[in-house]
C-alpha cells in the first residue's frame, strides 16, 4: 500500500532562494502546477488528502539542507499539512555552505554525529519492516514525568548563564527543552554514573543550546569555565565533552569558537 514507502529524500541545490525550489508553484499561464521536486509535490498531495485521517509517520529529508540558506525555500505553504509530516534535514559545515541562522537554531533540534569508520557488506535482510502508526509513536514519546527540582534549578542556571553571554534562550525553545525533559527522562535509563533525567538534560542542552556558540574564545573564556562547572554540578557528560571539543578546536580555528565546526 501506500503506507509502505513514506519516506522520501532529495537533494538540496545551491541557489534555491524559494518554496518555489522546493516543490514548484502554480503557473496561472498553463493553468497547472509546474513541479520543482515532483516527490516533495507528490508526497504532500498525499498528506493533504489524508489531512486527519492520516495514520503513519512521514518523513522528508533534506540532504545537504544548508547548500542554500534554509529559511528562503523553506517557506509557508498553502497545502494542509497533517502532524504526521516530519522533517529532517543532513547538513555539512565547510566553507561550500551556509551558515545556520539564530532563527533556524531556535526552531531546530541539531544533532551532531561522531566520525565512525564505515561498515562494508551489511546484511540488511534480517533488518526488520514494522510499520508504525502515528498514534504509537505519538503514545511512546509524549510519556512525561514531571520534572525534578534540581532539573528545573539547573536549566534556570544554563539559561541565565547563556543569556548573560549574548546568547538569548527564548521562551520557544525553554518550552521545547521542558517537553523534551518530561518525556525523554521517561525513555532513558538511569545508568551507574548517571541519571536519565540528567542524561535528558544533557541530550538537550548539547542539541538545543551548544549550535548558539558562535564567536571568539576571548569573549566565551569565562563563559566555558561557567559552564563546566554547571556540567560537573549537574552531571552533563555530553555537554562538558562537547566544551572541551571547541575549547581544543579554537586553537586550530585562529580563537574561533563554534559548536558546528
Amino acid at each position: 500500500g501506500e503506507e509502505l514507502n513514506r519516506f522520501v529524500s532529495v537533494s538540496v541545490e545551491r541557489g534555491w532562494s524559494s518554496k518555489r525550489d522546493l516543490i514548484g508553484y502554480y503557473n496561472p499561464l498553463t493553468r497547472k502546477y509546474d513541479k520543482s521536486n515532483g516527490k516533495i509535490y507528490d508526497a504532500l498531495r498525499i498528506l493533504d488528502a489524508e489531512r486527519d485521517e492520516s495514520k503513519y509517520p512521514f518523513i522528508i529529508m533534506l540532504d545537504e539542507a544548508n547548500l542554500s540558506p534554509i529559511e528562503y525555500y523553506w517557506a509557508e505553504r498553502e497545502l494542509y499539512v497533517p502532524e504526521t509530516l516530519k522533517f529532517v534535514a543532513t547538513i555539512n559545515t565547510d566553507q561550500t555552505t551556509e551558515t545556520l541562522s539564530p532563527r533556524l537554531i531556535d526552531r531546530a533540534c541539531i544533532i551532531k554525529l561522531p566520525k565512525v569508520e564505515p561498515k562494508y557488506n551489511v546484511d540488511t535482510s534480517a533488518a526488520s519492516t514494522e510499520i508504525i502508526t502515528w498514534e504509537n509513536f505519538v503514545k511512546t514519546f509524549s510519556k512525561t514525568a514531571e520534572l525534578n527540582l534540581i532539573t528545573q534549578k539547573g536549566m534556570k542556571e544554563i539559561y541565565k548563564l547563556f543569556n548573560d553571554y549574548g546568547m538569548s534562550v527564548s521562551p520557544r525553545t525553554q518550552l521545547g527543552i521542558k517537553k523534551y525533559v518530561m518525556a525523554a527522562q521517561e525513555i532513558m535509563e538511569n545508568e551507574p554514573n548517571t541519571l536519565a533525567r540528567e542524561k535528558a538534560l544533557d541530550f538537550a542542552v548539547v542539541q538545543k543550546l551548544l549550535p548558539k556558540i558562535n564567536g571568539y574564545y576571548s569573549v566565551y573564556e569565562r563563559f566555558f569555565d561557567s559552564l563546566k562547572q554547571l556540567c560537573k554540578e549537574y552531571n552533563l557528560i555530553m555537554t562538558e565533552n562537547a566544551v572541551m571539543k571547541i575549547v581544543d578546536a579554537q586553537e586550530r580555528n585562529m580563537g574561533y569558537c563554534q559548536y558546528l565546526i
